[in-house]
């Protein structure tokens, strides 16, 4: 203000503009002159939202909306192409201008973490393993294929693949955050 700016702010959740997360940021808008920019109107709407006039846009972008058409690779295996063509109009826009598929590798886990990460059911948590046999390790949840995922954190061990047995790929939890496919890590 003592800058001579006018500004509005709003807190904007992720979801209501096509990204498959649960990300509410705070967006500041600013002009020095002239009118403040309007915050963005939702491009999406949420899996309960039954309004006759919200019909008009589509249902929010689902994890499995999201990383379905990225191949399947188990531990320790990389990939660098697409084994098929993109299945929804998200799938397509994180691929337009990528030649090939970046980022697509899998950590190496040991048979006993992927035994305890099978323990964690589609959409849940670490709490949904036996009390007797948790780890220390908190804070484990499995991306849901219908759902959307929790915010993503700088602890990718904090995230499961929604059908495997792994943490996801960089190009997995990047597709999460709608990094598109040409942007290399």
């Amino acid at each position: 203000a003592d800058l001579n700016y006018q500004f509005s702010y709003k807190i904007l959740y992720a979801a209501d503009y096509g990204v498959p997360q649960m990300r509410k940021r705070l967006i500041v808008l600013g002009a020095r002159e002239g009118k403040v920019p309007t915050h963005p109107e939702p491009t999406h709407r949420s899996f309960e939202d039954l309004r006759l006039f919200s019909y008009s846009k589509p249902i929010y972008v689902t994890c499995g909306d999201a990383i379905s058409d990225l191949p399947l690779i188990v531990s320790g295996e990389t990939v660098t192409e697409f084994d098929k063509p993109p299945q929804n109009a998200y799938q397509q826009r994180m691929r337009n201008g990528a030649n090939c598929l970046y980022n697509h590798q899998a950590s190496t886990h040991k048979q006993q973490t992927m035994d305890y990460y099978a323990l964690v059911p589609a959409g849940g948590t670490w709490l949904d393993i036996p009390q007797h046999l948790r780890k220390r390790k908190q804070g484990i949840q499995r991306w849901p294929l219908d759902g959307l995922a929790r915010a993503i954190t700088t602890e990718p061990t904090d995230f499961l693949h929604p059908v495997l047995d792994r943490i996801p790929t960089v190009r997995e939890t990047a597709r999460i955050q709608s990094f598109p496919d040409w942007f290399e890590f």
